[in-house]
């Protein structure tokens, strides 16, 4: 029996809110990688399990794992003229 599905539960770094990415069970990460560093990749990849694509994604920015409404508010803040709400 092979494996199926692999998740990591991610505590977003802006305001503590915890998300849920999928990895992909055959994905061989590069040698000397933690699981650490594989979630991180999977949250850099952007998609919420359970959330549409249309809700946004989650990201990693500065260093920092960021939640949809998180990222959105990084997001505006980057943008020229931009507000963090």
């Amino acid at each position: 029996m092979g494996v199926v599905s692999i998740q990591s539960t991610v505590s977003c770094d802006g305001c503590g809110t915890h998300f849920k990415v999928d990895h992909d069970p055959a994905y061989k990460p590069p040698a000397g990688w933690s699981l650490f560093d594989v979630a991180e990749d999977a949250v850099r990849g952007g998609y919420v399990l359970g959330s549409s694509l249309f809700d946004g994604s989650c990201s990693v920015q500065n260093g920092s794992m960021l939640c949809i409404p998180c990222t959105r508010a990084a997001d505006r803040a980057a943008a020229p003229g931009g507000r963090q709400e």
